[in-house]
């Protein structure tokens, strides 16, 4: 009789510990998960440069500085966005922008200026080409132009 109960003792306590322990496995990845997505969308500081509506008060342009942390350079982007509320609702917010351009620069190296209700022009000055990580060329109706001037050629 002790012997079968030693045996059923012995049984479970082999299959506990051959058995993996998928619970705990389960906690950490999914906190490992967490954590990665919130150094990809939240760990970074954004703060408006500049803002500007295009001519006809259609869209709106900023000009963002982009802090990530110690280990990535400050970037610099310029975000397009229209100026009318979603579905023409005011109290629902205003519609996305989208990031038209991203420079691993600070902010003091840019500027734009609006040419007209469909033109828009970025200088980045002491940049180089290699420096810019997204370029558009067009966003919705507006044609967007970047001019990279390196620093040799930069006017002081």
């Amino acid at each position: 009789m002790q012997t079968s109960i030693k045996n059923r003792i012995d049984s479970k306590i082999r299959g506990l510990v051959s058995r993996p322990n998928t619970g705990g496995l389960t906690i950490l990845m999914s906190i490992l998960s967490l954590a990665s997505i919130l150094s990809i969308v939240g760990c970074c500081e954004e703060r408006v440069i500049k803002t500007e509506e295009s001519p006809d008060h259609k869209y709106q342009a900023r000009l963002k500085q982009v802090n990530c942390g110690a280990t990535t350079p400050f970037g610099t982007m310029l975000e397009l966005a229209p100026t009318a509320p979603r579905f023409g609702i005011s109290w629902l917010g205003h519609q996305k922008g989208e990031n038209v351009y991203f420079v691993n620069r600070d902010a003091s190296h840019i500027t734009f200026q609006w040419i007209d209700n469909d033109r828009i022009d970025l200088t980045c000055s002491g940049c180089k080409q290699e420096e810019v990580e997204k370029r558009l060329l067009l966003y919705q109706t507006i044609s967007i132009r970047s001019i990279e001037v390196p620093q040799d050629q930069k006017t002081h």
